[in-house]
């Protein structure tokens, strides 16, 4: 049995949610209301996130995601990833293409993207000030880096819960995992991916992306929350013809 803090909402075709790397499974709040009625809505902290623990030994993302869509006899889903999820959601789709109806990544990160200089400002001045412990900092650095200023308040408690974790890993020399072992190499599928955006740099990630993956059709959807899902209007979704 997983030991991730899960909640599934309504019925219909499967939706499954994973949050961005500052917040966890509340952020989808507003989407779930939206989507309920229409789908079985599956949304969850990533682990070391929210109230998933960490635990010890190998730990991997996707398989969190695969032992709890067996547990829940999810057979395939849409699955919907922010930022870090949406790299999760990614990496996901490429290793269990079957598993996976339709791809929407709201400003998904990518691995081995190279950063600009604005982001690696950021994880230094994150890293210094996780070294002094000076949580308050960091969740600030993270609110301004990542949340529109009308949810930063929201937001707030999600990422201070988050690095917390963090802290305390760090502190028992306990890493957080990796989004797991998948290629980036493309495989069959007849997905499709939605990529969304409101900052400069996931663009380009959504773009190499499809260069590995091109048999999933694509569209850009503009004016959503940078990676943050908390405030965005509404998720778009893409015909897996």
């Amino acid at each position: 049995m997983t030991d991730l803090r899960y909640e599934v909402t309504g019925s219909g075709p499967a939706v499954c949610l994973l949050h961005s790397g500052v917040t966890d499974s509340r952020a989808w709040d507003g989407q779930v209301a939206r989507l309920a009625p229409s789908y079985t809505v599956v949304r969850y902290d990533i682990r070391g996130f929210g109230g998933s623990p960490l635990r010890s030994g190998p730990l991997s993302h996707l398989e969190d995601l695969r032992e709890l869509l067996d547990e829940l006899a999810v057979e395939a889903t849409t699955l919907v990833g922010n930022s870090f999820g949406g790299r999760i959601a990614l990496e996901f789709a490429l290793e269990h293409p079957a598993r996976v109806t339709k791809l929407v990544l709201v400003a998904a990160a990518l691995r081995d993207y190279g950063w600009s200089d604005e982001m690696r400002r950021f994880a230094e001045a994150e890293d210094e000030a996780m070294e002094r412990g000076d949580v308050d900092a960091a969740v600030d650095l993270n609110l301004e880096m990542w949340a529109l200023p009308h949810v930063r308040e929201v937001v707030r408690p999600m990422a201070r819960r988050a690095l917390e974790v963090q802290q305390a890993a760090y502190e028992s020399s306990t890493r957080l995992p990796s989004a797991g072992s998948a290629s980036c190499a493309c495989r069959p599928s007849s997905s499709s991916a939605t990529a969304t955006s409101h900052s400069s740099g996931i663009w380009p990630s959504s773009s190499r992306m499809r260069s590995r993956a091109p048999a999933w059709r694509s569209s850009r959807v503009p004016g959503i929350c940078r990676a943050s899902s908390v405030g965005t209007t509404s998720i778009a979704y893409c015909s897996s013809s």
